[in-house]
């Protein structure tokens, strides 16, 4: 919806969202790591032996979350989709 908003998203839509992202992650943050996502050092580790120039994005799109870090917070949150 954010994205669809066409740059000028309503106080609901940036609401909405972030209500979808503080689930996400406390989603991810309530479970025992060892559940969740395990990363590792890789010694010597270059990106540019992993990176394919034919699949690069040369203007990538600026994140929602990003752009919208200072939008306007409401003084009460709205209810999600499920309450």
């Amino acid at each position: 919806m954010v994205k669809k908003a066409g740059g000028n998203p309503t106080a609901y839509q940036v609401d909405l969202m972030r209500c979808h992202q503080y689930r996400h992650i406390n989603g991810i943050q309530s479970r025992p790591l060892q559940e969740s996502y395990q990363t590792k050092v890789i010694q010597d580790f270059k990106w540019e032996d992993w990176i394919d120039p034919s699949k690069t994005v040369a203007n990538p799109h600026k994140r929602g979350d990003i752009r919208l870090k200072d939008y306007p917070y409401r003084e009460k949150p709205i209810q999600g989709p499920q309450g």
